[in-house]
Parts: C-alpha cells; sequence; structure tokens
C-alpha cells in the first residue's frame, strides 16, 4: 500500500487528494492512470476514497471528476463499490456525471 501511495503522490499521471484538519488527515482519494488500449487514450481507477468528515467525500470526488475532465488524455475513469455502500455514494457520483454499471461508476471523458 505504501508503494500505491508513494506512485500517487509522485506522478502527474495520477491522482490523490486529501482532506486534512488540526493537521489529521480525515479523507483521501487516490486514483492510478495506466493505459487503456481498448480506449486507445489513458484510463484512471480510483483505488481509494474514504472520508470520516461529513460533507468531504464529495467535495473528493468533485476535485477527481475536475481533474479528469482537464486530462484530455483519460478517455474514461470509475471505480468499482462494493456491494454493501450505502445508495446515497451512488447517486452522488451520478450527479458529477458518474454512470452506474454492473457495479461499477464509470465517467467517460
Amino acid at each position: 500500500m505504501k508503494k500505491v501511495i508513494v506512485d500517487a503522490i509522485s506522478s502527474a499521471q495520477h491522482f490523490a487528494w486529501v482532506v486534512e484538519k488540526n493537521r489529521k488527515v480525515l479523507g483521501v482519494i487516490l486514483g492510478l492512470t495506466s493505459d487503456n488500449l481498448w480506449a486507445q487514450r489513458k484510463n484512471c481507477n480510483i483505488v481509494a476514497w474514504v472520508s470520516k468528515s461529513p460533507g468531504e467525500g464529495i467535495s473528493l470526488l468533485r476535485e477527481f471528476t475536475k481533474w479528469v475532465k482537464f486530462r484530455r488524455a483519460i478517455r474514461v475513469a470509475g471505480m468499482t463499490i462494493d456491494c454493501e455502500v450505502d445508495e446515497r455514494v451512488w447517486s452522488l457520483a451520478e450527479r458529477l456525471g458518474f454512470e452506474k454499471r454492473n457495479g461499477t461508476l464509470v465517467l467517460f471523458n
């Protein structure tokens, strides 16, 4: 996990954003970008999205969505959701442009 985090924060092709209060990290979203031969561009998968602070989870996802939209090289972004996730997560992501596809949230760019 440490290598994934170091890679995410060390390269401009990946995305890492945190919510911090009083020098404590209360939320994080990590997106790792790789080649997507099918789409002939890149894809970015969210590998971690956690928030312990009310309202900050959506702000993390909003920042990720803005970041993806400014990177035209990324064709598709998204994440696979655990089946026990609160329905509000699906709704929030759909409001930001993600599409629900068989347990996956997908954002086409």
